[in-house]
């Protein structure tokens, strides 16, 4: 499991420092473990900051938040209050961060590993940097096409600007399935007020049968799509290479002019 320094979990959340050690004081956030004089906070620290991230944008105070903490904590059933941290929660990761050196990633992007671009790579969440001229690779297979798109001759910086592309457009795509979970199933009476512990209920369940689904329902259509622009393109280069053939056909020959 991770472990952050408080800064790092500010970054990490978008929050403040000093709002994380409000939410400490006021038992929002649980106790950091302490090695020595430094505090360290895990996955479930972040998991619990962002969702009260969201409920602050929700309208949620801080108060209805430390009573939902609270039943939490006495062993009350959150799922039927906070169950919606259950499935807030990261996907396991199926593949595991694999080491990799800063001469690997010169040869595999072809001299074209500049600091900037690396910087981008690290912003994806492609790479992580370990040491001076270590890295880890977070997500092998986005990392493994980008290799080869490389390879084919397309320029590193276009690859990264793809990805950009890609995680934007998949991120319009999840924020759409959840702005329509929420519109219809999480529907409150007014601002700060929580949704029926019943809806809450219903909604966690909803949502944990929804996203397989959902993962799957994107993968379908990105390959069809991908499927038919490919069919698309070879029937231009077919198309451009027959009128070129009829263009030549059709042009006088030399002995004809003459």
């Amino acid at each position: 499991m991770a472990e952050y320094r408080i800064a790092e979990l500010a970054d990490a959340t978008d929050t403040a420092v000093r709002n994380i050690r409000v939410y400490q004081d006021r038992g929002i956030l649980p106790p950091p473990r302490r090695a020595g004089k430094i505090a360290l906070y895990s996955d479930d620290h972040l998991v619990r900051l962002r969702l009260v991230n969201r409920l602050l944008e929700r309208g949620y105070t801080l108060g209805v938040i430390r009573d939902l903490v609270d039943a939490w904590a006495e062993g009350r059933d959150l799922e039927d209050v906070l169950g919606l941290e259950s499935v807030t929660r990261p996907e396991p990761r199926v593949e595991r961060p694999e080491p990799i050196t800063l001469s690997d990633l010169e040869r595999l992007y072809g001299g074209q590993a500049t600091p900037d671009l690396l910087a981008r790579a690290i912003e994806l969440g492609v790479l992580a940097r370990t040491g001076p001229t270590t890295f880890e690779i977070l997500e092998p297979q986005p990392f493994a096409a980008g290799v080869e798109m490389v390879a084919a001759g397309i320029p590193l910086t276009a690859v990264l600007d793809l990805s950009e592309g890609i995680r934007d457009d998949q991120q319009r795509t999840a924020d759409r399935i959840v702005v329509l979970v929420d519109g219809h199933l999480l529907a409150a009476d007014g601002p700060g007020a929580l949704p029926a512990a019943d809806e809450l209920h219903h909604a966690v369940e909803a949502i944990t049968r929804l996203r397989p689904h959902a993962d799957k329902t994107v993968a379908a259509y990105f390959s069809r799509g991908f499927n038919g622009a490919i069919q698309r393109t070879f029937e231009e280069l077919v198309a451009r290479a027959q009128g070129a053939g009829e263009a030549e056909a059709a042009a006088p020959t030399t002995s004809e002019t003459s």
